[in-house]
């Protein structure tokens, strides 16, 4: 899920692509960003990322892919090729009871890492804004003191 989710520093313009390709691809083997997202007027278009972890992301896919249509056999039955749709909760009830305690606990471990995941990635969204108010807050005073010396230099000179 955090590759669907980008910051602003993960954000470049493809024109800067260009002019700062060396850079950009350095910040993503350093793990200094996750991925690099390339703009293009404006909107996301391309995504760049270090190829071992696009390796890992396809083995997880390709895993994920087999257990899915492995559990589609099991619990598919043999009459027919048509499954039918679930129309009420006793049915998910007993779809679920079909589930074994093995792959239960798997789906559960697979939950709760998506759960950590999310969280972990919404609070370094929120740190990130945070960051940025103080960095905006900062630049402001650091202005504010900018004019008030240019200003004492003005009267001085005056």
């Amino acid at each position: 899920m955090g590759l669907l989710l980008y910051k602003s520093d993960e954000m470049y313009s493809s024109t800067e692509l260009i002019r700062k390709s060396k850079m950009i691809f350095d910040k993503v083997l350093d793990k200094e960003i996750d991925k690099a997202i390339i703009l293009r007027d404006g909107k996301p278009s391309f995504l760049l990322m270090e190829f071992k972890k696009y390796e890992k992301i396809m083995a997880e896919y390709e895993r994920l892919k087999s257990y899915v249509s492995s559990q589609k056999e099991r619990t598919t039955p043999k009459k027919s090729n048509k499954t039918k749709p679930i129309q009420d909760s006793s049915e998910i009830v007993q779809t679920l009871q079909k589930i074994s305690p093995e792959d239960k606990t798997k789906i559960k471990s697979r939950l709760l890492e998506a759960r950590k995941e999310r969280e972990r990635v919404l609070s370094d969204e929120k740190q990130n804004k945070e960051d940025l108010k103080e960095e905006l807050i900062l630049q402001n005073q650091l202005k504010i003191e900018k004019v008030k010396k240019d200003r004492e230099l003005q009267e001085f000179w005056d």
